[in-house]
C-alpha cells in the first residue's frame, strides 16, 4: 500500500480524518516504518488536491494519536513502533533544549510575583507590538551586548519562526528574490517560499557564507535581504570572523539590501569576535535582528523578538497584528520580572559551562569512535554537529535510529543536496545519557553500513 491507495471521498467523514484514517492504516501495515518522513504539508496537498489545512489537521489528529511527531524545520516524521523496541526516544534533535539548565526555581518566582502583584491584568490581551514593560526591560538587556535601541523599536513575537513568517510576508512579493546560507534552517525557507520568492543559496566556508560568490550573485540580482545565522550557525555550527561579519555591513550599505539576522544564542558566547552580532555593528539601519529566547531557555517559552530598522517598523506592526493579537501576556510579564528582578548572568554562565562539557565530552566521542564512520569537523563549538555518512542517506538512517529509541534530524530538512548529511544535537540530552546514545547511534551507523557488502570501517 502507498499514498496512491488511500481513497477519500466527499460527504462521509471531513476530508482530514479520512486522510488521516488512510495514514494511520499504512503506519500499522508498516508500510510507512518508524523514523519515515511523511510528506510536507505541500506535497500531501498535491496528491489529493487539498487545501493546506487539510493536510495540516490530518498531522495534528496523527500526532495525538502518538502515530507521528513533528520536528521543528525537518518535517512530520513516524514514531509508531510496531517492533516497541524502545518506549523512550534518546534525542539528539535539541527539540526540547537546555532543560538540564532551566532556572525553574527564578522563572516559577518571577511568574509568581507578576500574579501577585498584576493580577487579573496578566491575563489580559497585550498591546500587539508587546508588553511595554518587557520591551524596557529588553532595551536594557540588549545595551548589555551593545545594541542600541529604543523600547518601542522591539516588537514582541511567538518565537523565532513567528518573526520569519513576519518578515516573509511584509517583505516578499511574487518573484522576489532572498538569498541564504547553504545549508540553512528548513523552517526559514519554507516560510520565504511560502510568499511565491525565489530563494538562492550561497555555499559557507570555514569564517561563514563566501563573500566572492555572495558578492557576484549580488551584483548579478539585488536580493530583497540576506538571511544569516553568525553564531553557531545551524546546522554546520559555523561562527563568523570578526572581519566577516564587518564585510557582510559594508556589502548591504553598498548595494542597498537588508541582513535579516537570527541570533541563535550569542549572549553565551566567550567575548570575543563570536559574541559580537551584526546589529552591534549596523550603523545605516541595514539589519533587521531576530531574537528567539527559546534556544536559551526552553522551547515552551516561545517568546521573541524583532528590532526592526526604524523605516519597516509599522509594516512590520500590521502584519503581528494580523497573525495574532498579541504574545502570551502572562509569559511576557513573567519574564519581564525575570529579567529586572533574577541574576540572568549566572544563568548565563551555568548553561555556556554545561554546554561546554557536552560539546566537549562530543568532540572526543566523535573523534575516538566515528571517524571511520562519519565525516565531520572535530573543531565545531556548537551544541551541534553537521554529520556526513560515508554512503547511503540521513533518512534511512534516521529510520534505524527510530527502532534503537535514537532520534536524529536527516540532512534532507536542510534541502535536497544534503542527503548524506544528518545533524545531531547535544542540546536535549542528559549529559549522563550521551554515552548510551551514542553507542544506539553506533549500531545504528553499522546497520546502515552492512547493507553495502563493499564497507568496512577501518581497522575491521
Amino acid at each position: 500500500m502507498d499514498y496512491r491507495d488511500i481513497k477519500l471521498k466527499k460527504g462521509e467523514l471531513p476530508l482530514y480524518r479520512q486522510l488521516a484514517r488512510g495514514i494511520e492504516e499504512m503506519i500499522l501495515n508498516d508500510d510507512i516504518s518508524c523514523g519515515m518522513k511523511l510528506p510536507t504539508i505541500r506535497e500531501m496537498s498535491g496528491k489529493f488536491n487539498l487545501n493546506n489545512v487539510t493536510v495540516i489537521n490530518a498531522y495534528k489528529l496523527l500526532e495525538e494519536k502518538e502515530l507521528i511527531d513533528k520536528i521543528p524545520g525537518s518535517g512530520s516524521y513516524v514514531t509508531y513502533n510496531n517492533m516497541a523496541y524502545r518506549t523512550e526516544l534518546m534525542d539528539f534533535t535539541g527539540r526540547d533544549s537546555n532543560i538540564e539548565a532551566f532556572p525553574l526555581k527564578d522563572i516559577r518566582e518571577s511568574i509568581e510575583s507578576v500574579l501577585k502583584d498584576d493580577g487579573v491584568e496578566a491575563f489580559k490581551y497585550e498591546d500587539s507590538n508587546g508588553f511595554p514593560g518587557l520591551q524596557r526591560a529588553l532595551t536594557h538587556y540588549f545595551a548589555f551586548f551593545n545594541i542600541d535601541t529604543p523600547s518601542e523599536y522591539i516588537q514582541i513575537v511567538s518565537g523565532g519562526q513567528q518573526a520569519l513568517d513576519i518578515i516573509s510576508k511584509a517583505l516578499i512579493n511574487l518573484g522576489d528574490l532572498v538569498m541564504t546560507e547553504a545549508p540553512t534552517y528548513g523552517g526559514a525557507v519554507n516560510s520565504f517560499l511560502s510568499r511565491e520568492g525565489r530563494v538562492i543559496s550561497i555555499p559557507l566556508i570555514k569564517e561563514g557564507i563566501d563573500l566572492v560568490e555572495l558578492e557576484s550573485k549580488i551584483i548579478a540580482r539585488k536580493p530583497v535581504f540576506l538571511y544569516l545565522m553568525p553564531f553557531n550557525q545551524k546546522p554546520t555550527g559555523i561562527n563568523y570572523s570578526l572581519e566577516q561579519k564587518k564585510r557582510l555591513i559594508a556589502l548591504a550599505n553598498e548595494y542597498n539590501f537588508y541582513i535579516v539576522e537570527d541570533d541563535l544564542g550569542s549572549e553565551i558566547a566567550p567575548v570575543g569576535s563570536a559574541s559580537i552580532t551584526l546589529k552591534s555593528l549596523d550603523t545605516e539601519e541595514r539589519v533587521i535582528y531576530i531574537k528567539s529566547f527559546t534556544s536559551l531557555f526552553m522551547p515552551g517559552l516561545r517568546l521573541g523578538c524583532i528590532i526592526a530598522p526604524e523605516k519597516l517598523y509599522y509594516k512590520f506592526l500590521s502584519i503581528k497584528q494580523t497573525t495574532d493579537i498579541s504574545s502570551p501576556g502572562l509569559l511576557q510579564r513573567g519574564f519581564t520580572a525575570y529579567l529586572e528582578q533574577k541574576d540572568w548572568h549566572s544563568y548565563f554562565k551555568t548553561l555556556a559551562l554545561n554546554l561546554n562539557e557536552k560539546i566537549n565530552l562530543t568532540r572526543e566521542i566523535l573523534k575516538e569512535s566515528f571517524s571511520d564512520l562519519l565525516e565531520f569537523d572535530i573543531n565545531t563549538q556548537a551544541p551541534y554537529f553537521w554529520l556526513k555518512l560515508k554512503f547511503s542517506n540521513g533518512e534511512a538512517l534516521s529510520r534505524i535510529c527510530r527502532q534503537k529509541g535514537v532520534q536524529i534530524i536527516p540532512g534532507v530538512s536542510s534541502g535536497e543536496d544534503y542527503q548524506r548529511y544528518f545533524m545531531l544535537s547535544v542540546e536535549s540530552i542528559p549529559l549522563d545519557n550521551m554515552g548510551m546514545g551514542f553507542n544506539l547511534l553506533k549500531e545504528s551507523l553499522r546497520e546502515l553500513y552492512t547493507e553495502n557488502q563493499n564497507f568496512t570501517p577501518d581497522g575491521e
